[in-house]
């Protein structure tokens, strides 16, 4: 993965929300299964907000640049 992931990216990413780069496939090491029978979909983070959670008032612990995310993909 290049290291110059947001130099390029002609938005910005706020709050608690992440940009994720959709892999094709799940990782060979990271295999999640959902209760409910969802599809659970992986990216890598492209970019990630400052962690504010206005709801809350207050900071959230966001994953680092390139780690790799699993999501609940919406049926």
């Amino acid at each position: 993965m290049s290291k110059n992931l947001t130099s390029d990216r002609p938005f910005k990413v706020y709050g608690i929300n992440l940009l994720v780069r959709v892999l094709r496939e799940p990782p060979d090491t990271l295999t999640l299964h959902c209760p409910r029978g969802a599809s659970i979909r992986y990216g890598h983070v492209v970019v990630a907000g400052d962690g504010f959670d206005e709801g809350s008032n207050s900071f959230r612990e966001m994953p680092p640049l390139e780690s790799i995310v699993a999501f609940e993909e919406a049926s």
